[in-house]
């Protein structure tokens, strides 16, 4: 859908300029990005330092953030199935961020940075910190407006749902709006 709204707003030769640079070398280079303190650990090989407690960490961040994903995608879809598409999702980690599948996306992103600072590899390289910082401000800035637009205008409630929800972040609902927000939200209130 980004990519038919994009090319029925710009004209073609435009269009495919935009394209090239923020479709497809922006998310490209920041994936590189974030890839690149966790290529360092791998091409130091047998170099590398024995695995310890960071390493630990990072594996349950990453794969922390695989699994926020996961439960948040497998949420939405239960909710969009028993719910039909205009209804706005605010059950289960929905509640508590209008995107945690972006959030998780964004926790393994940087659970791959904590791979490069157990490796001693972030330090000294300091850019290689840069990726996972990127992405969630990539996220945060691009993403999350783009789907906010979209959602306000095909969802019922979204509007209550993006003044008590935080944009990214698990973090609790807003005030009295959050106590109403579930009856507002899935039309029971209408």
């Amino acid at each position: 859908w980004r990519y038919a709204d994009f090319r029925a707003k710009l004209p073609s030769p435009a269009y495919w300029a935009f394209s090239f640079s923020s479709l497809h070398l922006t998310p490209t280079l920041l994936v590189w990005a974030a890839l690149a303190p966790a290529s360092r650990v791998l091409l130091q090989g047998t170099a590398a330092p024995p695995l310890n407690t960071l390493d630990a960490a990072a594996a349950l961040l990453a794969g922390g953030g695989i699994l926020l994903e996961a439960v948040a995608d497998a949420q939405l879809s239960r909710f969009r199935r028993d719910r039909g598409g205009r209804d706005s999702c605010a059950v289960g980690l929905w509640r508590w961020s209008r995107h945690p599948n972006y959030c998780g996306e964004c926790i393994f992103w940087s659970g791959l940075l904590g791979f490069g600072f157990s490796s001693g590899a972030a330090q000294a390289e300091p850019l290689l910190a840069v990726g996972a910082p990127l992405m969630w401000l990539f996220f945060r800035a691009a993403s999350v407006p783009l789907m906010d637009g979209r959602s306000q205008k095909r969802r019922r409630g979204y509007d209550v749902i993006m003044r008590a929800v935080s944009p990214l972040l698990l973090w609790p609902p807003r005030g009295e709006l959050a106590r109403s927000m579930p009856t507002l939200v899935q039309g029971h209130a209408d």
